[in-house]
């Protein structure tokens, strides 16, 4: 139950709070989770030490697993390569001025990082060699592109939720998860 609150979180980006007002409002979102009209649901703060606990014991990656072993069952997972993308996003916590020195940490979230754009770099042509060669792995870059476009857009993926890795790591898990499940909706044909 906890589980498919967290993918409620995930597909409709939603805060925690939200999720407990959507829990206590939405019935589709109660018969999800298997509850009936009399039954509690989770809070916020539930929701939150869940997640907690998911990074302490590093099960997020095992959930993932679980997810794709079921799906890999129904004949729904292609495992070959990985996806990678070089996208930055947005921390949470402020950058520091541009007059700190270069490695500067964040008093609050000791993991955070920041970079400055190079600014003009684009302008610059490609060499012949390198143009062919992003010609030639443009169709398989589309794919590996469409599905982080997709947390990005749907997911809300343009900044971190959380300070720190591990939270963060979660919430990635989480995610993929989400875009996995509604992926295997689609390919398969079935109705929500």
């Amino acid at each position: 139950m906890m589980v498919k609150a967290l993918l409620i979180h995930q597909w409709y980006s939603l805060s925690a709070p939200q999720v407990e007002e959507a829990l206590a409002d939405r019935i589709s979102f109660r018969r999800f989770l298997g509850l009936g009209l009399q039954d509690d649901t989770p809070d916020h703060s539930t929701l939150s030490r869940f997640c907690s606990t998911l990074e302490r014991l590093g099960l997020s990656e095992r959930l993932f697993e679980e997810l794709e072993n079921q799906l890999d069952g129904l004949g729904l997972v292609l495992k070959e390569g990985t996806l990678m993308d070089a996208t930055l996003v947005e921390v949470q916590v402020r950058r520091p001025p541009v007059s700190a020195c270069r490695g500067t940490k964040s008093a609050v979230d000791p993991d955070a990082d920041w970079t400055r754009s190079q600014g003009g770099r684009r302008s610059r042509g490609l060499p012949h060699w390198q143009r062919r060669r992003n010609e030639s792995i443009a169709p398989v870059q589309a794919w590996v592109e469409k599905v982080f476009g997709t947390l990005k857009r749907s997911y809300g993926y343009t900044r971190v939720r959380y300070r720190g890795l591990g939270r963060n790591a979660v919430e990635m898990w989480l995610k993929s998860m989400a875009y996995n499940l509604r992926r295997a909706v689609e390919l398969s044909g079935c109705s929500v």
